[in-house]
């Protein structure tokens, strides 16, 4: 086996068996990596003639298209190609290959149903542990398992995340790039350990923030000074005051009371 500077791998192999009457049996491959997840691979046989080249996607686990195509010629000639895709609710596959009497094609779909927290989810097939995400109620957030795109939220800001390790750590993040600029998230990732064939709810407490900006004026008329410490009583926010006495004043409530400081002025 050889790695050629990065740029393909390289591996020859020859066998023969002692006991055996028939040739040794030699096998030269070549792999080309075309992407992160994508690959070129061929094979060769010369004790028999047969050659093969194919093309396939690896990245199995995420959100999207996996695909592998092969075609061999020979003493044996055929293609053969395979399609797989999955999404919030299913996963479809697609198989088909061709010889010189036969054409063959398979479909099929899997997926499972879920019912927590008196909700019913959709999702791909369950065969071990799982979650249900919230994202406050925003649609369409990208939710990542261990950097793997695995689901969007939908209307209600939940998706189920199947196929989580039991008893072990697993890192759930979700796109802030898919959110509002009005919100307040209290974290990015969270780390859930489900037990076995089980199911829990992480909830990343993502809320709409109410904000306002304002020029603060002293009772004299004048603008508030630059850089006066602005507290807000009711939330325990601290911020300093920017040029002409204007502040930003983030997660307001109701009702609100500030406290300005500058110098040895309240």
């Amino acid at each position: 086996n050889a790695n050629v500077k990065g740029w393909f791998n390289l591996s020859a192999s020859l066998t023969k068996v002692l006991t055996d009457t028939e040739n040794a049996v030699a096998l030269l491959s070549m792999s080309v990596p075309l992407g992160k997840s994508i690959s070129a691979n061929l094979h060769v046989q010369p004790q028999n003639g047969q050659q093969s080249i194919s093309i396939q996607d690896n990245l199995l686990s995420s959100i999207g298209t996996n695909y592998y195509l092969q075609h061999s010629w020979g003493n044996t000639p055929r293609s053969q190609a395979a399609l797989s895709f999955q999404n919030n609710w299913a996963q479809y596959r697609f198989n088909t290959s061709y010889t010189k009497n036969e054409f063959f094609l398979q479909a099929s779909a899997s997926g499972g149903l879920t019912v927590m927290d008196k909700q019913l989810f959709f999702s791909r097939r369950i065969n071990n542990s799982f979650a249900v995400v919230k994202v406050g109620d925003y649609p369409d957030v990208k939710v990542y398992k261990n950097n793997q795109l695995v689901g969007t939220t939908n209307k209600r800001g939940l998706t189920l995340i199947p196929q989580l390790l039991p008893y072990q750590n697993n890192k759930l993040r979700i796109d802030a790039g898919d959110l509002p600029f009005d919100v307040t998230i209290p974290v990015l990732e969270k780390t859930v350990v489900p037990a076995f064939r089980s199911g829990l709810y992480a909830d990343f407490a993502v809320k709409r923030a109410y904000g306002a900006t304002a020029t603060l004026l002293l009772e004299t008329g004048e603008v508030l000074p630059a850089g006066a410490m602005i507290n807000n009583l009711t939330t325990g926010e601290q911020i300093l005051s920017g040029l002409n006495g204007q502040v930003y004043l983030s997660n307001l409530q109701a009702d609100n009371k500030i406290q300005v400081n500058w110098l040895k002025n309240q």
